[in-house]
This record gives structure tokens, sequence and C-alpha cells, in this order.
């Protein structure tokens, strides 16, 4: 009698824990269903992971949204949908990450207004969202289906993507500049009045003799750094950004008087950093974004910003019309549009003309090319700021629609 009454407790204590695990198993099921109002099933989200294999590998913030490249070749997406940006092939409202479905492992993301472009590890380029006029289109597979994405191939290793309104630039490992897009003189090949506003919708080479190890585009320009650190720059030239000089039949050299190492824009200018870690400016000074302590429309000369002696390691504007500085002491700074207190800085005026100290303490490295500010402190803990009007900052309440600096819980490489 003894043997039986402990073997109905163990059948017993084994039934209750099989059917706790049970439970626990459907409540984690089911709290990973995301549906929608008409009760169907949503992409799944994404968590964006401590775990090494999928942390950020970097992180490129755009007008409406934030793409994080990861370590594993995944590509996420959070923000705004209603061009089909999030890459789930619908216009639904997801107020977390996902996976953007494109069919490689992606290296390289880059991202404009309402369009994207994603380099795989395969070097195909993949397009979507709203496809301008000169933008490569979706092409059908064999059974018909049209994929949300359009897929070009190149034969060279791409080691870099950039973006703009009107046209889409990549440099490869060889040294060659690639670009296609609505002609307004930034592609840097027929650039004389017959060709203006043509469309090119194939990519072609600029022909230049240099080795090109860095590039940058704006809407109206193309600029590209050669090997010894001489700048060159294609493009109309209606807001001096390629300074003193006119419009040139292709591509012109801006300067050969410093190496530089990288460059940015926050607009139709130029922000060219040196290897000595100083900043030099031209172009377009909207809201005074240039950071030369004027409210003058434009810049026409290469112009030195004043950091007294601070050393800037690197610089990023973004199309909101703001630049951020980041200084070999981990100090930030930032200029221009300052509407709503936006750049957080010392100087609260609407427009700040030369660069103020960001009030986030000290910074390993930034994310800036949006209106969402991303940044890893001294203990590479990440954090964003600035607005969140589309829910473009992961984990943030979307209702939010500003965001002081928040600590982003991910890890970054």
């Amino acid at each position: 009698m003894v043997q039986l009454k402990k073997n109905i407790k163990l059948v017993v204590s084994i039934g209750i824990c099989a059917l706790t695990l049970l439970l626990w198993i459907c409540a984690c099921s089911c709290s990973n269903q995301y549906v929608d109002k008409d009760g169907n099933n949503k992409a799944q989200p994404i968590e964006i992971s401590l775990l090494k294999k999928s942390s950020i590998k970097t992180i490129v913030p755009s007008e409406k949204n934030t793409f994080f490249v990861m370590n594993n070749g995944s590509l996420l997406a959070v923000g705004d949908n209603s061009a089909g940006l999030l890459g789930q092939n619908d216009y639904e409202e997801y107020d977390y990450p996902v996976e953007v479905q494109l069919p490689e492992r992606i290296k390289l993301v880059a991202a404009s207004g309402d369009f994207a472009v994603a380099v795989s590890e395969s070097n195909n380029l993949y397009f979507w969202g709203s496809f301008p006029d000169w933008a490569p289109k979706p092409q059908a597979d064999e059974d018909g289906n049209v994929p949300f994405y359009a897929m070009v191939s190149s034969s060279s290793i791409i080691s870099q993507i950039c973006l703009s309104n009107n046209h889409c630039a990549y440099l490869v490992k060889e040294g060659d500049v690639y670009t296609l897009g609505l002609n307004i003189g930034q592609l840097g090949y027929e650039n004389s009045q017959e060709h203006y506003d043509q469309v090119y919708s194939a990519f072609r080479v600029i022909a230049t003799a240099d080795t090109i190890s860095y590039i940058a585009v704006s809407d109206t320009a193309t600029y590209m750094i050669n090997s010894l650190g001489q700048i060159y720059g294609a493009s109309r030239n209606d807001n001096y950004e390629l300074c003193l000089q006119e419009a040139a039949a292709d591509y012109a050299l801006i300067s050969q008087e410093y190496q530089f190492v990288t460059a940015t824009t926050a607009g139709s200018n130029l922000f060219a950093l040196t290897s000595s870690g100083d900043v030099y400016v031209c172009g377009s000074n909207a809201n005074g974004v240039l950071g030369v302590n004027s409210s003058a429309e434009s810049i026409s000369q290469l112009t030195r910003i004043n950091f007294d002696t601070a050393d800037i390691s690197d610089v990023q504007g973004s199309k909101a019309g703001t630049v951020h500085f980041l200084t070999t002491d981990m100090d930030v700074y930032a200029c221009g549009n300052n509407e709503d207190g936006r750049l957080y800085t010392r100087d609260r005026n609407e427009m700040v003309l030369s660069p103020s100290q960001v009030r986030i303490g000290k910074a390993t490295r930034l994310y800036c090319g949006g209106t969402a500010i991303y940044y890893l402190d001294n203990n590479r803990q990440l954090y964003a700021y600035g607005e969140n009007t589309y829910g473009q900052m992961p984990n943030v309440d979307s209702q939010r629609e500003f965001v002081a600096p928040e600590r982003i819980y991910a890890s970054v490489k």
C-alpha cells in the first residue's frame, strides 16, 4: 500500500511537471505571435540580441528608418513601412524590428527617403522601397512572381555603397567608382548641358586615373578621395559643392593641399576630414550647418572649421540639415538645424552656427545619417536620441516623437 501511494505521487508529479512545461511552451509561442486587426499573422519580431553571433555590425539611420547590419549577415529594420522599406513585401505597420526578407547575407546598406539599397556578401545589389524613375525595377522570376526588390550584380567586390534621392554610387575594391541615376551633374560622366536631366539606369564607371579609397554623395554631388588623400567632386556646382571651380566635363579636383581620409554631406555641401583631425567645408550653409559661425547662404571656398585644440576623429552629416563631430577625446559636437532642440547641444538656438558640445557625455562611435542619432558611450553601451516620429528607435515607444538619450539594449561590434 505504501509503495502504491508513492507510485501515485510520482505519476501525479510527472503529470504536473509535463503540464507546466506545456503551458510554458504555449505561453512563449503565443507571446511571439503578432497579428494584425484582421487576425492575420504578421512578421515575427527580431530581438537585437546580446549574443555575439547576432550582434550589430553597423547601424544606418535614415530619415524615417533605422537599418541594422548584423554580424550573421541578416539585415534588420525598424520604422516607417509606408513604402515597404521594412522588407516584408507589405505596407503594414510594425512597432518592432523585423528582418528584411532578402535572399542573401548582407554586408552593406544605404537608404535615402523612401528607397534603400543593400549589398550582399556575393556583391549583388538589392534595391527596394518606392522606386524612383532612374532605379532598376523588380523583374518576374521563372514562375511569374515579382519580388519586392530589384537585383543588380557586380563582377567586383563592393567596399562602399552610397545613395541619394537622385543617384546611387558604389566603390569597388580595385578603386573604381560606379554610378547610375538622374544626371544633374553628379554622375561623373557626360557632365554637359545636353546630358543634364538625363536618366542613366545602368551602372557606369567614372573614368578616373586614380585609385579611389572613399566616396560620399549628396543629391547634387559625388565626392571621391583617392589613395593620396586628394579629393574630387562631380557636380553642376550650383551651390559651390566644388568650391570656386566651375562644373567640369566629368569631375573636378577640389583640393590636393591636404590629405583627406573621409567625407560626408548634410545637403548640397561637403565636409572633408583630414588625417590630422581637421574638417574643411564648402557648399550650402542652410541653418548654418557648415559650422563656420556664419549664416551666409553658401560658402564658396574650402574653409576650416575652428575647433581650437580639439582633433576630430569622425564627422557625419544627415539630410536633416545637421552634422555631428566626434573628437579624439570622445566628446561630441554638432551644428545646423536645432529645431525643437534636436541637436541636444549646449547652444539652444534654433540654428547652431558653430560646433556646440552635445550633452551626452563621452562617446566612442557615432551613427548619425538620419533623424535618430545613435552612439556608443565609453562603456560601449548603445544609446539613441532625436526624432522618433516613425518609431525608428527599437524598443522605444513610437508615440514619443522626440526622445532624449535612451539606452538601446544591444551589442555592437
